[in-house]
């Protein structure tokens, strides 16, 4: 008994050692991205560090989302001549690489709205995709609007069947408390308007006997893919 509680001490350990080591080895990977234009891979990176127990992914982490919701607050004061775009948007695009579902959907209202940038369709759904993917309730009504009306990181062309997808996501995320982005979500005043337009594709499958399978396929699959329970990951209470 006395060696099978040993053995599993030492196991244990390695398993440990071997976790501490594969996040260093992230952490290094991350840095010699960050050295080169590789900012969006370096924080894919050190996110994968810091899940590992990486300390120093773990502080440089906190210092680029520090760095990054600074500059975010600046840009919301008359004081924006001393703003160092370019750096504290690099802070955010590192860290919402990292994983961070707040930061991403952010970064797509920053390259929709381009009042510190340059706007940009395709940066936008890049990052509203990438929250929308964690189960982002705004992101996700994003995603749609941006398939309806063409303009998207796929060539701007409007495609209503991926739209009615993120519709068919969206109305079951935003029913499902504790989701992220939903208190943002249930202040728009504009849950009525999706369902009403997600209604209508209803109606028009209902009406296709070919259509119909197709629509129903469509949006089952993107509530299997993007719909998440918040229950079972660490979701945002934005």
């Amino acid at each position: 008994m006395r060696f099978i509680i040993i053995s599993l001490f030492v196991l244990s350990l390695s398993f440990s050692g071997h976790a501490q080591e594969d996040g260093d080895s992230y952490f290094s990977q991350g840095m010699n991205f960050q050295k080169g234009e590789g900012i969006e891979k370096a924080g894919e990176m050190f996110g994968k560090a810091a899940e590992l127990g990486s300390e120093s992914a773990i502080q440089l982490l906190e210092q680029e989302h520090q760095n990054c919701r600074t500059g975010i607050k600046q840009s919301k004061t008359d004081d924006t001549a001393n703003i160092d775009y370019t750096k504290f948007l690099d802070s955010c695009r590192l860290f919402a690489a990292s994983g961070d579902i707040e930061t991403q959907f952010i970064l797509g209202v920053v390259y929709l709205q381009g009042k510190m940038v340059e706007p940009s369709a395709e940066k936008s759904t890049h990052w509203f995709y990438q929250a929308a993917k964690q189960g982002h309730v705004v992101a996700q009504y994003e995603m749609a609007k941006a398939y309806l009306k063409g303009v998207n990181d796929e060539g701007g062309e409007a495609d209503q069947a991926v739209a009615y997808g993120w519709l068919c996501a969206l109305e079951k995320q935003s029913n499902t408390p504790g989701s992220p982005g939903l208190k943002m979500w249930q202040g728009m005043g504009v849950a009525a308007d999706a369902q009403k337009l997600k209604a209508k594709f209803d109606d028009k499958a209902e009406k296709t006997l070919i259509r119909g399978p197709i629509m129903k396929n469509i949006c089952d699959g993107y509530v299997k893919d993007f719909y998440k329970d918040p229950k079972g990951a660490n979701a945002s209470k934005n």
